[in-house]
């Protein structure tokens, strides 16, 4: 059997025992363009399904409904978003370096996804670009940094 360093103990004390990989900025955004036009999409085609019917409005709310069921399923089965999923990064908590729980992470992604369609996008974007950690203003709110997977 090969052992790489047989003295070295693996014990689980709370620390990461593989050092951790910032996601790149660019992977970031990318993760937040499919999750957006995923909703968006989501919202258009309960528009255009509900535009037969005459009620526009009600496939607007059935769309976003039916996108936050999908997110909040991934979310609870995986831990992550499907845009963190399909680009291999995950959320982390900042102290522990482990996963978020279910309720933490769902708050973090609305308090995300908020600033993302209320404008405010630039904000998370600028101080992702200035923070060495690439820590979003979503991060340093809730304590989290975004790895690779």
């Amino acid at each position: 059997m090969l052992v790489e360093n047989p003295s070295a103990d693996y014990s689980d004390n709370g620390a990461s025992v593989y050092p951790i990989q910032f996601a790149s900025r660019f992977k970031r955004w990318c993760v937040a363009l499919i999750d957006n036009l995923m909703c968006y999409g989501f919202m258009f085609m309960g528009i255009m399904i509900f535009n037969l019917l005459g009620t526009i409005d009600i496939g607007h709310i059935i769309g976003l409904v039916l996108y936050v069921i999908l997110q909040l399923y991934v979310m609870k089965t995986y831990g992550q978003t499907l845009g963190k999923r399909w680009l291999n990064i995950r959320v982390l908590d900042y102290m522990t370096n482990r996963p978020l729980s279910f309720g933490r992470y769902v708050i973090r992604e609305f308090l995300d996804f908020g600033l993302n369609t209320s404008g405010l996008v630039i904000i998370n974007a600028i101080v992702a670009f200035v923070n060495q950690e690439r820590r979003s203003f979503t991060d340093i709110i809730m304590s989290t940094i975004v790895v690779k997977n």
